[in-house]
């Protein structure tokens, strides 16, 4: 018999098997073997691939979704299983977007006739407990959520026939208005918790999953994203999210305000009617006075305002910034930030020049009449005293002899000039 010796690890006894896994639910375990189906699917061919799916989708796969995700936003159904149900059900989910999200989209807009119990219904209360989950408590099940959201609303992965048809329907079936209550709700109660010590990191995850999904809706759905970036909702929450003590949250909220300005430059005054502008400087200028442009922070809120200072679309947000917040440019243009420097610089020697001097770039361009006026009362000033104003010379084309009447090089006399000259007959 072997004796290992001293200070070795213990040997494994001979015929051991390794420990069991923890016990799992039935429910639990069928979604993960159907995960495991369609992760082998994945290196089928893609017509087999596409049958297969087909398959796993007649056979009822958006209904077992359906009842999955409502036990996740079910309180009364036990949180440990109905969690772990609806990350295996959700990673089924995004497999088969992975392959096609149009087999979503279609089952969402099918016709009425599959009744109730169709693929239908089951699809739209699938996406509608989509945006519910995205006030989830579990993290896994947030970023799962977020993904998939954005996979369903991409416009580059939809087809030209159920592009409009989709997007009417998400945002016209008030599923774009629940998810903007929800992150103003969300908002509001993570500024309140974060002033009484309540906050906790699922406040921020939830906050910057909500930001997520809504910044990829953003100048990618033609007017309906411009009407979600107008709402009052987004102001609200991000007017929440800039008084946060939490560092992390501003940094959120001054990247989306960037993105959004980037993209829908006709919301620059809501910066204004919402004092957003005033809590952005109000970070950069936290300390004594003193902006820290070291921090991660302030270096979003000075990228923000480096798109301000530079894009030509938000030149009435720049001349708000000039006129009424002059003081702290300057204190932050004290930090050696350049580009405050420079719009400081410019707005003080653009103030400084008389109306009559404005620059030849801030002339309006000549129209060719002026031109040709102010070309004649050249001629005239430069002519003898009493003659007539010198008028353009026509000349005649190359190799041409000039018309009857006109010597080369000799003005053309209008004909009412030429009516009025006195007549003399000769002996």
């Amino acid at each position: 018999m072997h004796i290992p010796a001293q200070g070795s690890p213990p040997m494994r006894p001979v015929g051991a098997s390794p420990a069991l896994p923890t016990n799992e639910s039935l429910l639990v375990q069928l979604w993960g073997l159907t995960r495991e189906l369609c992760t082998l699917a994945a290196t089928l061919h893609p017509v087999q691939r596409s049958r297969f799916y087909g398959t796993l989708c007649a056979a009822g796969l958006f209904g077992a979704l359906r009842t999955a995700l409502s036990d996740a936003s079910d309180a009364s159904q036990q949180p440990d299983e109905a969690a772990a149900v609806a990350r295996r059900s959700l990673e089924v989910l995004l497999l088969l977007l992975n392959h096609d999200p149009c087999l979503l989209r279609r089952a969402t807009l099918a016709d009425e006739a599959d009744g109730p119990s169709g693929q239908r219904a089951d699809t739209r209360a699938t996406v509608g407990q989509l945006v519910g989950l995205l006030s989830h408590a579990d993290e896994g099940i947030l970023v799962q959520v977020s993904e998939t959201l954005r996979i369903i609303l991409d416009a580059s992965t939809m087809e030209p026939a159920e592009q409009n048809r989709f997007l009417d329907y998400f945002y016209g079936s008030a599923l774009s208005g629940q998810l903007l209550t929800n992150f103003e709700s969300l908002a509001r109660s993570s500024h309140a918790a974060a002033h009484t010590g309540e906050a906790s990191f699922a406040h921020v995850t939830r906050l910057e999953v909500h930001v997520d999904v809504i910044s990829s809706f953003l100048g990618r759905h033609g007017y309906r994203s411009q009407r979600l970036a107008a709402d009052p909702k987004v102001w609200h929450a991000l007017s929440y999210m800039l008084r946060q003590p939490r560092r992390s949250l501003r940094s959120t909220a001054s990247r989306f305000l960037r993105q959004l300005l980037s993209t829908q430059p006709g919301c620059a005054t809501l910066l204004v009617d919402h004092q957003i502008v005033e809590s952005l400087l109000a970070q950069l200028l936290e300390r004594n006075g003193r902006p820290l442009v070291n921090s991660l922070v302030n270096s979003t809120i000075l990228s923000l305002l480096h798109l301000i200072a530079t894009d030509s679309r938000l030149s009435s947000l720049r001349a708000h910034l000039l006129r009424w917040h002059r003081p702290q440019l300057q204190l932050i243009a004290d930090a050696r930030v350049q580009f405050v420097r420079d719009m400081l610089v410019g707005s003080a020697a653009a103030s400084s020049l008389p109306p009559s001097f404005g620059g030849e770039e801030n002339r309006p361009p000549a129209s060719p009449l002026k031109e040709s006026a102010s070309c004649c009362s050249e001629g005239h000033q430069q002519g003898a005293p009493g003659s007539h104003p010198q008028l353009p010379l026509h000349p005649s084309p190359v190799g041409l002899p000039p018309p009857p009447g006109i010597s080369g090089g000799v003005p053309l006399m209008p004909r009412r000039a030429a009516a009025s000259l006195p007549t003399y007959d000769l002996p």
